[in-house]
């Protein structure tokens, strides 16, 4: 059975970064112009931070793993509600199978005030697109193909507020990708990453 080729293009990956950087702006400044004005005590600022981590994954396809990076953000508007934005590119620790994992997703958290500890869970639904390592009778061929995914993901972790401006993160998180051929993927994602929070 031939796979069909669904080209996912470096644009697409280009404007999700692009947005995920338009929402983190757009939640400081509404953070700054909320601080500027004078409101009463109950109504809090937006919390927002934004960051990067080195990324662990079991990718729930083949024996090997993969390594890479994640771009996140998150806007809490309330003490323990919030969403976070985050976007990760993952690669095969294995040269020469050239599987790659790129992913966008966006979800709502429920975090928890434990003084410089910040724990949560998120649940989360995003995009991904899978490049297929060749055929090993065939790898001249290169890539079988790049397709494209929906998934949604659980999650939990926790930030440390190492100082005013910079958060520490470990964060663990399990995804569903229903349609994968043939049975779905279920990859797990280990991180540790740093953030500056916005104050």
């Amino acid at each position: 059975m031939e796979v069909q080729h669904v080209p996912v293009t470096k644009s697409y990956f280009r404007t999700l970064c692009r947005l995920m950087v338009a929402l983190a702006g757009v939640s400081v400044v509404a953070s700054t112009l909320l601080r500027a004005q004078a409101k009463p005590a109950a109504i809090r600022s937006l919390d927002t931070q934004i960051g990067g981590s080195l990324d662990f994954e079991s990718p729930d396809y083949g024996s090997g793993r993969l390594l890479g990076f994640e771009a996140y953000s998150t806007i809490d508007w309330r003490p323990h509600f919030g969403v976070e934005v985050s976007l990760h590119q993952l690669m095969d620790s294995d040269t020469t199978r050239k599987l790659r994992v790129q992913t966008f997703e966006a979800g709502p958290r429920y975090v928890l005030r434990l003084g410089s500890w910040n724990p949560y869970v998120k649940l989360l639904v995003g995009r991904g697109s899978f490049r297929f390592p060749p055929d090993p009778r065939h790898p001249e061929n290169g890539s079988v193909a790049i397709l494209g995914y929906t998934f949604w993901s659980g999650g939990a972790g926790a930030d440390y507020r190492l100082n005013r401006s910079i958060n520490l993160r470990v964060d663990y998180e399990w995804q569903r990708w229903g349609s994968f051929p043939p049975y779905g993927r279920s990859p797990q994602i280990f991180s540790l990453g740093a953030a500056y929070h916005f104050h």
